[in-house]
């Protein structure tokens, strides 16, 4: 049995012996970079009175006060082990020791970019429950300390004797074990980026970040567009082609974008999802991806909340899902109004088969069934509910147009076109189709440790959740509910920001019957667990 640590003997804190990599302050500067630019800049643009030469030195002398700041303060950063925690000091005259207890880190991310790769090291951030940034960095370990660090944790210090500190050197390598759920291949990775959206919020960033510097983005495109076509001064010659045939050119466009969109987002799965594993471990589910740089993430298995599987249409013409989960962790705010962590969501399974999705979720929640699970349907006369809602939008956005049209003559001029009416027609018919189908597909499911929902309509969700992980049971009802004679039924998790499973439109004294069998499952539950 090894001797404790000091600082559970006596509560005082020993001195650090462990040192980061050697060079970890040429890593550091390269990371500030994008902060230390605009210094740069500055320091040239103060001098633009004088010589090229004495702006150069400027810069120069701006840029050496960065690299001596940077190598001192790491030169004074330390960490160390203990059994039951990762201490940290950093600091050059104002010293701040940390003790982050390894209970409280929720996960170990290991960043690896091309140069981490070359150098053998890794970027480590510890993150814990409740907490908006990581509770600290490490910048940076060699690969196999971050690697023993993270089993370390997960271990909960029960291999710490074995591990000598040493000062800056290597620890002995301990391997990364577990069992793998999932790898995804190129074909996989390709699949992903078709069901992803990433290469149009892309996209939208750069238009959106070129019209800071360009009055009119779009008349820049096309220009460099129809030059490259060779097409400049040729407009003329499409103001007279029929209607049925701009069409087809404008579908033509439409389609060699969505093209684009879709190749992008390929190129981003491929670069962010590169040789994806998911593999689990006696405490957590470890991720590692990535083509250049390797992110490497951690999901602790008891603070699973909820299950969410997405479908949407590319998922079905793929015949796919993606699974998310809702995790108590930290969040944009860290805590919810009531003081408690804030559930949020994390990509599991960025695509898989059906089998696949059903098998893993079984795997790690033998309580919640999948495969043959029974689903109850809410009648189909909620349609009209759903109707109603729609003309809470449309009649007003009518009222809205006829009164415009009175005081504006191109409002009263477009109200007379026939774009006008097949706008109305097609916003009608988005409406019916989208109340109807979204009706006919939700439904609801509960048995004895479950409870699951089931909506949509273009994008189909299921929401599954174990009623253990559950501590409220509520019954919400608008004007129009108490109009229909309907309720929407929340079972709130833990954090309930994203864990909550809500299912509207049931009949309210069919949600109060389900309220009342959920409280006495989750006492049941609760009873269990005692």
């Amino acid at each position: 049995m090894s001797t404790p640590h000091p600082v559970q003997q006596t509560g005082t804190i020993p001195e650090l012996t462990r040192a980061l990599y050697p060079h970890s302050w040429v890593f550091s500067v390269i990371r500030g970079l994008p902060q230390w630019i605009p210094a740069l800049f500055a320091a040239g643009v103060l001098g633009k009175t004088t010589s090229f030469g004495d702006r150069a030195w400027l810069i120069a002398a701006v840029f050496a006060a960065i690299l001596i700041l940077n190598w001192w303060q790491l030169r004074f950063t330390r960490w160390d082990l203990t059994q039951k925690a990762v201490l940290l000091r950093q600091g050059m005259w104002d010293k701040e020791t940390k003790v982050i207890p390894f209970n409280r880190i929720q996960n170990v991310k290991l960043i690896q970019n091309p140069l981490h790769r070359a150098f053998g090291v890794a970027r480590v951030e510890l993150e814990s429950a409740g907490s908006r940034k990581p509770e600290a960095i490490l910048n940076v370990l060699r690969y196999a300390d971050a690697v023993n660090l993270s089993e370390l944790v997960q271990s909960q210090g029960r291999i710490v004797a074995s591990v000598p500190a040493t000062d800056g050197q290597s620890m002995p390598s301990a391997p990364l074990s577990g069992t793998l759920l999932l790898r995804m291949n190129l074909a996989e990775l390709i699949r992903y980026g078709l069901v992803s959206n990433r290469g149009l919020i892309v996209l939208g960033a750069a238009v959106g970040g070129a019209s800071q510097f360009m009055d009119d983005v779009w008349e820049f495109v096309l220009r460099r567009l129809l030059k490259g076509l060779d097409l400049t001064g040729q407009v003329d010659r499409f103001t007279h082609l029929s209607m049925p045939t701009m069409l087809m050119a404008a579908l033509s466009v439409v389609m060699l974008v969505v093209v684009f969109v879709k190749l992008l987002s390929i190129v981003l799965a491929l670069w962010t999802h590169y040789n994806f594993q998911l593999v689990e471990q006696p405490r957590r589910l470890q991720t590692e991806r990535g083509l250049l740089s390797r992110w490497h993430d951690a999901i602790v298995k008891s603070r699973i909340q909820a299950f969410r599987i997405r479908e949407t249409i590319w998922h079905r013409l793929l015949k796919r899902r993606t699974v998310d989960v809702d995790t108590l962790a930290g969040s944009e705010s860290g805590t919810s109004e009531d003081g408690m962590p804030k559930a949020v969501s994390n990509h599991l399974l960025p695509v898989a088969t059906p089998a696949q999705v059903a098998q893993i979720i079984e795997h790690l929640a033998p309580a919640i069934r999948i495969d043959g699970r029974q689903w109850e349907h809410v009648s189909t006369r909620n349609v009209w509910r759903q109707l109603a809602e729609w003309a809470l939008i449309i009649v007003p956005v009518l009222c809205t147009t006829q009164f415009v049209a009175h005081f504006v003559e191109p409002a009263r001029l477009f109200i007379n076109t026939p774009l006008y009416w097949a706008s109305l027609v097609m916003l009608v018919f988005v409406a019916v189709a989208q109340s109807w189908y979204n009706v006919r597909y939700a439904a609801f499911s509960l048995d004895a440790q479950s409870f699951g929902i089931r909506k949509g309509w273009i994008s189909k969700t299921w929401h599954l959740a174990e009623i253990r992980r559950a501590q409220a049971v509520s019954i919400k009802r608008n004007p129009l509910d108490r109009r229909f004679g309907t309720a929407s039924l929340v079972m709130d998790t833990p954090g309930a920001s994203r864990g909550v499973l809500q299912m509207d439109y049931l009949p309210f004294d069919r949600a109060l019957d389900l309220r009342d069998t959920l409280l006495g499952a989750i006492n049941r539950s609760v009873i269990r667990s005692e």
